[in-house]
């Protein structure tokens, strides 16, 4: 909570009295514990779906335009804020705090709602009926009620007005509000009222269950409002604001707040795009991963040696959405990546094409960066293996012409034929070096067929696990990738072994 809220809300339940139409509770009649959320583990919340490649993405399509946006994870406690400093009028999300005053004078009487406040507020939630707000609104004290409401509830950063559709507030305020009406983080409201909150805003109209749901798999369930209308001032406002309840447990709140808009189909867009970052980012473990957007970014570092552009990492995080199974699929598509065939692979063709092993996982890590980053060409690399002493087999170099037969035994198995031979002597001699022979017998088709599942096998296995495999472990994946299994049975494998999992956790 922000700024020592847990604190001040817990006084409030006690002593705080609403203005007109919400009564004082007693400390009798509070809820009996009132208990803040757990504090974020710091470790895991320094990456933010709000990056400065969402925020360049953002301001470059919608130049000029308010969005704001916030999200908490109740899995890892972490907050998330975008644009922080901006303030929107809600519209219709505010229906939401209507319906909580409703409920908490409900509660503070000893009763549930009656059937004319739940004959309200359900049109007022379900199709945003702004009639039913307005009695309601009246009936809680209207601006004042709402103001004494916010100032239990320690929204802050909400500034109540009149029509209450013109109240400013914070996406923070919003996720404030719902983490104690639906959620019970902390605050006045009871199980009962929790519940009756929950109930309504799950039973939204087809037609308004827009925004925050972009991106959510079918059948999830999502408690929200959304407000949606136009403003001679600043155009059509659009918002969402709500609870994504996964279905192994656990919930992210989300609210996104923005106006400025031509029409509203243009602001859902924009609302939508944020709320399906969000969801990237927030919707399900991926492994050892906290989402999928996260799984994006470490796959990417891991097999290409950077982390992606934003549009790169979106696009790989909604392949694997919320179904870890994908990642297989994901992990293969980045291995044929073309990058990776001219780097790591490379590097491990020219270590068992012609020194007859795999190098070790730090080698093969400091050369593949070097060539990632144009420090060292591939060429530097195969001279420093041509003249090195483990290929002439002791501290005294090699002639031309035993380099060259050498070489074309460690790669083919054989001899060249003699003028292959002295073609390649004549051009060494003349100032070739001798890593570009190296690099073409490497690059033959020839070679390059009979290496291609060994050099597979144990480039995933260094990207993925840094360290070699086990020589069972190669033996037998080269040999499964030979007889025509998938290379996502071997990312599966990998993705999913205690050792993959013990690098993230």
């Amino acid at each position: 909570m922000r700024r020592g809220r847990a604190n001040r809300v817990a006084a409030a339940v006690v002593v705080a009295a609403l203005a007109a139409g919400v009564p004082h509770v007693s400390a009798s009649a509070a809820p009996s514990t009132i208990t803040a959320p757990a504090a974020p583990r710091a470790s895991g919340c320094a990456e933010s779906p709000f990056s400065a490649g969402f925020d360049a993405d953002l301001r470059a399509r919608y130049p000029g335009k308010r969005i704001t946006a916030a999200v908490y994870d109740t899995r890892t406690g972490c907050q998330y804020r975008y644009r922080s400093d901006l303030r929107i009028t809600t519209a219709s999300v505010l229906k939401i705090e209507i319906m909580a005053a409703v409920l908490l004078r409900a509660q503070r009487a000893g009763r549930t709602i009656t059937a004319s406040e739940r004959a309200l507020i359900g049109p007022m939630i379900r199709t945003s009926d702004d009639p039913s707000a307005n009695a309601l609104w009246r009936s809680v004290g209207a601006t004042a009620g709402l103001a004494a409401l916010e100032r239990e509830l320690g929204l802050d950063e909400t500034r109540a007005a009149s029509p209450w559709g013109l109240t400013s507030t914070s996406a923070a305020d919003r996720n404030e509000l719902l983490r104690q009406l639906v959620l019970g983080q902390w605050g006045p409201f009871g199980a009962s009222a929790r519940a009756t909150a929950r109930s309504f805003l799950l039973d939204i109209t087809p037609s308004q269950r827009w925004g925050i749901t972009e991106g959510v798999p079918s059948g999830w369930s999502v408690a929200m409002k959304n407000g949606f209308f136009p403003a001679s001032c600043c155009g059509w406002r659009i918002n969402t604001s709500g609870v994504v309840e996964r279905p192994g447990g656990g919930a992210y709140v989300a609210t996104v707040l923005s106006d400025g808009w031509p029409t509203e189909a243009a602001g859902i867009e924009a609302v939508e795009r944020v709320s399906k970052v969000i969801a990237s980012w927030n919707l399900a473990d991926i492994g050892p991963h906290r989402s999928a957007a996260r799984f994006a970014r470490e796959s990417a570092r891991d097999v290409l040696g950077a982390a992606p552009s934003f549009a790169a990492e979106q696009a790989s995080a909604w392949r694997v959405g919320a179904d870890p199974s994908r990642a297989d699929e994901e992990l293969a598509r980045l291995l044929g990546d073309p990058q990776v065939d001219r780097t790591s692979f490379q590097v491990l063709r020219l270590y068992l094409g012609i020194l007859h092993r795999l190098p070790e996982a730090s080698t093969w890590s400091g050369r593949t960066a070097q060539l990632r980053a144009g420090t060292r060409t591939i060429g530097q690399l195969a001279d420093a293996v041509a003249w090195s002493s483990e290929l002439a087999g002791g501290s005294t170099p090699l002639t031309t012409a035993q380099f060259v037969e050498r070489a074309h035994e460690r790669i083919f198995g054989r001899t060249p034929r003699a003028a292959d031979r002295d073609w390649w002597v004549r051009r060494i001699d003349g100032g070739a070096s001798r890593g570009s022979l190296l690099l073409e017998l490497i690059g033959t088709a020839t070679y390059r067929w009979a290496s291609w599942q060994d050099v597979k096998v144990s480039g995933a296995t260094l990207a993925l696990l840094r360290r070699n495999p086990t020589g069972e472990e190669r033996s037998t994946w080269v040999a499964r990738m030979w007889a025509g299994r998938p290379t996502a049975e071997l990312t599966e494998w990998l993705f999913r072994s205690h050792a993959y999992a013990a690098r993230y956790r």
